[in-house]
């Protein structure tokens, strides 16, 4: 346990060092859970309902989880903030991964810790959790914030909100665990962006399908919720089965 605490320690020394891990960690989630959605109330706010009815084609038939759109615009704010919540519980982790887990192995850092009587699972269980811990600081923040406008404004339930912070979390478990698989196929920083930026884009696709076609309101937003979480879990399994040291210094 001593052991376990101490490499918690130096992983949340090393990431609150890292300027451009918090700067990036920061800026992407700020753009995606603050600029975006309360750019977007704020146009909700000016727009005129019947001027949006016209912007529709005359023979429109909105998803089901679109249903209303034509007469509530507010409708498309919710299906937004649930893709914008996705897309920045994906965001996060992977961004810090890059730095502190490819990052170190770039510096050959972990050829020191392979020296020291710890085991492989306990040096990664302290990176993925103190990646996690900033994650779900970074961003619950954020959401937050997006909740309380929404809540003051009458543009959406309890329930509503209540499964965004859901879905923010099962975002952030499977991009968290995802990390630790990428981390064993990135060799450096570089390879390790391109894997991220390949796993978010078809990720953000299923996001949009799922909250889309779903049903409509909060359940979609579980349901997305249920599809990360079951994501997350098969990740973790996949990379516990292969993680080792050689794996990880190779």
């Amino acid at each position: 346990m001593s052991a376990l605490k101490t490499l918690l320690r130096k992983e949340a020394l090393q990431l609150m060092r890292s300027r451009s891990a918090l700067a990036t960690a920061t800026l992407l989630p700020a753009l995606l859970l603050m600029v975006a959605p309360l750019g977007q109330m704020a146009a909700l706010l000016r727009a005129d309902h019947k001027g949006w009815e016209t912007v529709l084609p005359p023979n429109f038939r909105a998803p089901p989880g679109l249903v209303g759109i034509e007469r509530d615009a507010s409708v498309l704010l919710r299906f937004l903030m649930g893709c914008l919540v996705a897309m920045g519980g994906l965001v996060v982790p992977a961004v810090a991964a890059s730095y502190t887990m490819v990052a170190e192995r770039e510096s050959r850092t972990l050829e020191l810790l392979a020296a020291l009587p710890v085991r492989i699972r306990d040096v990664l269980g302290a990176k993925l959790a103190v990646i996690f811990a900033l994650a779900v600081a970074v961003t619950t923040a954020m959401l937050t914030l997006d909740v309380v406008v929404m809540l003051r404004l009458h543009l959406a339930t309890v329930p509503f909100v209540l499964s965004l912070f859901v879905l923010l979390l099962c975002a952030l478990l499977y991009s968290t665990a995802s990390a630790l698989l990428m981390s064993l196929l990135a060799r450096d920083f570089r390879t390790a962006n391109q894997l991220g930026g390949a796993l978010l884009g078809p990720t953000t696709v299923i996001a949009v399908v799922v909250l889309a076609y779903g049903p409509p309101g909060a359940l979609a937003v579980l349901v997305l919720a249920l599809i990360f979480l079951v994501a997350a879990g098969i990740a973790l399994y996949v990379a516990l089965r292969v993680v080792t040291f050689e794996r990880l210094l190779r």
